[in-house]
């Protein structure tokens, strides 16, 4: 058997609102301006120096908060073999690898969408990963791992694509997996 035919790779970005691409013009733009106001204010009361420095610090500070917190978002996932591996990419540079699950040891996994969504908000989790693009996609599933030395359950909400499900359903026959227009 071909030893890549267990392998399946899939790739969303993090959709965000209107309000979200809003913020990511407007608040360098006035974090710039009060920078200036600001330093222009201390520049009177203090001279040159202390309003040239204040200047540099708080335009810095508000370029590194905007860079930081207005990133791109990719969330990767991995099957390789039996293992489900998630990732997260910043700004399509920086990977961070988050967990990884044995999809054969997993309770449920179902889709993230209709009678399944009432039978999720009937139990408790201890950690719940949202790892998906939006939870109103059509190929967002969840699964639910049960930790057997804790009792902890951890949920884990993502997109998958066709072959990541026929994979899913190879390694674990008694979960639900159904895609959501079926």
């Amino acid at each position: 058997m071909n030893d890549y035919s267990n392998i399946a790779e899939y790739s969303v970005q993090k959709s965000r609102g209107v309000l979200f691409n809003i913020c990511k013009i407007a608040v360098p733009i006035v974090s710039t301006v009060l920078s200036l106001l600001i330093s222009n204010l201390l520049l009177g009361a203090y001279g040159l120096i202390v309003g040239v420095l204040s200047l540099i610090v708080l335009l810095a500070f508000s370029i590194g908060y905007s860079c930081f917190y207005f990133r791109r978002v990719d969330y990767d996932y991995r099957i390789i073999g039996n293992e489900l591996f998630f990732s997260v990419v910043y700004n399509r540079k920086k990977r961070k690898e988050l967990c990884s699950v044995d999809i054969s040891t997993l309770e449920k996994i179902a889709p993230y969408a209709g009678r399944y969504i009432d039978e999720l908000e009937k139990e408790s989790f201890d950690k719940v990963r949202d790892l998906s693009s939006s939870l109103s996609d059509p190929y967002v599933f969840y699964a639910v791992e049960k930790d057997e030395e804790s009792g902890n359950k951890t949920l884990y909400i993502f997109n998958a694509s066709e072959k990541m499900l026929k994979l899913i359903k190879l390694y674990n026959r008694r979960a639900i997996i159904t895609p959501p227009n079926e």
